[in-house]
């Protein structure tokens, strides 16, 4: 919406031949702030979206390990949520779900 080049707010100025007032809404602003962090940043969630593709995407007899292990580790969770670009909300979850699932993911992987 707002690029500096080809966003439609710059569009419209270009169009119209004068600046406008430029508004983001917060859920945009922290989406922006989201894709704009550094790298560090993005490389533990590139890391963490690979291991969960790895847990929850090889197969579904993977997948059936996984969650009965999670069971036999009495985890609150029974499964953990796949990561989407397009839903952004999804990347806490999968974080707050990795990080409470560690230990079972960790002794999972080693066992594979």
């Amino acid at each position: 919406m707002v690029g500096k080049q080809k966003g439609f707010v710059k569009l419209l100025e270009d169009q119209i031949g004068r600046p406008t007032v430029k508004f983001h809404c917060i859920i945009h602003q922290e989406i922006l702030c989201a894709t704009i962090s550094n790298s560090e940043l993005n490389n533990v969630m590139n890391t963490v979206v690979q291991i969960v593709n790895v847990v929850v995407t090889r197969s579904a007899l993977t997948l059936r390990q996984f969650q009965e292990l999670l069971e036999e580790m009495d985890i609150v969770y029974n499964d953990i949520p796949l990561h989407s670009n397009i839903w952004w909300l999804s990347c806490g979850k999968v974080l707050v779900c990795f990080v409470n699932c560690f230990d079972a993911i960790k002794a999972f992987l080693s066992e594979k």
